[in-house]
């Protein structure tokens, strides 16, 4: 009963916008369902999953403005909660009621797999895509076509706690070894009972779940990738690859400077740093909101994640960037003014208007250093943008292949397959699942 308030009230949120924009207008009508008529306005719907508790909200001066720059189009918003979020759009599209534009993670290529993605290229300028990395626009291409443009950035960085590395006289780490070095000076047993209480780093399983993306960024660092070049295996299993898992499985099973799976429950991780009892943690950067909020006299700082022996300088410090773009129906009926909205939101003074109210980043590094130049915190974010790895962009990656790779970092990290083998065993599993 919980789950289902907190699903309406999500929903409702993204009505109560959508009736701004839309007078009367019911779901369904956008778009999608016919022709607009010449001289008359022309309604487009947009949907997205929220970023945070009111999301509505924090697009409410967004939209304000895009009314006002552009009358002759009416806007639908709605808030698409994550937890129905496949089921929901897969069903629309599926039926051919889909929104006009729509807010794409990495799973994008599942709906141009159906045929369901506009190829944007006929919209795109040198100067749109100049904006990005060549890494994050690729990230929006599959199997030729262009599908999402990019919109915003997640960069993950290494949050500290001030008073614990001064305490001990430990400079920021900024490679491999001094991380390690670091690490081992701030693990202790304070009270003397035998058991460590203060952790020195923590790989980011706050959630209280495994993601790959806790042993994904020392893998890169170290010279590995997901996928090898021709995409038909993995592409760690290798020396550069092993190398990274065995890194970063030492911090914790080895060097036990960072606790181990079970430790603790999602609950009391977060606590952890929160309380002083964790000197650095890797996470997104949007976590520095939450320190602040659940522990506001906290005096914390956070820095790029220690460069590995990657000789690409920018993948030596290589980090997981969750992105997004906005992405256009194929099945759209009003295809050039829902490029017109993309178009308004990806220019830095709109786009940033929602971003920086919820301590996100711009896809561009550029405009990401712009909006947050004076920001202790997202200006390391907005600094380690280029050096984000992408996710692969196939449509079995999220349903086949994550998986596989998530099993592979349990097992190495409970200790019941060594590195070497938990590898190998993962690659045979992928090689069969990307041959098909």
């Amino acid at each position: 009963m919980k789950a289902m308030k907190t699903l309406v009230s999500i929903l409702l949120a993204g009505a109560l916008t959508a009736s701004v924009f839309s007078g009367c207008g019911k779901e369904g009508e956008g778009g999608t369902s016919g022709d607009a008529k010449s001289g008359e306005t022309t309604k487009i719907t947009f949907w997205k999953a929220p970023h945070a508790s009111n999301e509505a909200e924090l697009w409410q001066p967004v939209f304000d403005k895009f009314a006002e720059e552009h009358p002759e189009i009416e806007l639908e918003f709605l808030v698409t909660p994550w937890e129905s979020w496949n089921e929901k759009y897969s069903a629309a599209f599926a039926g051919g009621t889909p929104p006009d534009v729509s807010y794409m993670t990495e799973g994008f290529p599942n709906f141009v797999a159906a045929g369901q993605l506009e190829d944007l290229t006929p919209y795109i300028t040198d100067e749109l895509k100049d904006k990005y990395t060549d890494a994050l626009w690729s990230s929006g291409e599959y199997d030729g076509v262009m599908a999402r443009v990019p919109f915003l950035n997640l960069t993950s960085i290494v949050f500290y706690n001030k008073a614990l590395l001064e305490a001990d006289g430990v400079e920021i780490p900024q490679t491999w070894d001094e991380l390690l070095a670091a690490a081992q000076t701030l693990t202790k047993d304070t009270d003397g009972d035998g058991k460590t209480d203060q952790w020195g780093y923590f790989l980011n399983h706050f959630t209280g779940e495994i993601s790959i993306h806790q042993t994904a960024p020392y893998i890169y660092q170290s010279g590995g990738t997901f996928l090898n070049e021709d995409e038909t295996a993995l592409g760690f299993n290798n020396e550069e690859g092993i190398r990274g898992l065995r890194f970063v499985t030492d911090l914790m099973v080895k060097y036990k400077v960072a606790p181990a799976l079970d430790d603790y429950s999602a609950e009391e991780a977060q606590q952890l740093f929160y309380n002083g009892k964790v000197a650095m943690f890797a996470d997104q950067c949007q976590a520095g909101s939450a320190i602040k909020t659940n522990a506001p006299d906290l005096d914390f700082g956070a820095f790029q994640m220690p460069a590995g022996p990657n000789p690409d300088e920018a993948m030596s410090r290589a980090n997981y960037g969750g992105n997004g773009g906005l992405s256009i129906a194929s099945a759209s009926k009003v295809k050039d003014q829902a490029w017109t909205l993309i178009e308004f939101l990806t220019l830095e003074e709109n786009g940033a208007i929602y971003l920086k109210a919820n301590n996100m980043l711009d896809a561009s590094a550029e405009v990401s250093k712009e909006m947050w130049g004076d920001d202790e915190i997202m200006s390391v974010a907005a600094d380690a943008v280029p050096s984000a790895y992408p996710v692969p962009t196939d449509p079995r990656w999220f349903s086949q292949v994550d998986p596989v790779i998530k099993l592979m970092i349990e097992e190495i990290l409970r200790g019941t397959k060594d590195v070497e083998t938990a590898v190998a065993d993962a690659d045979a599993q992928v090689k069969e699942i990307l041959a098909q």
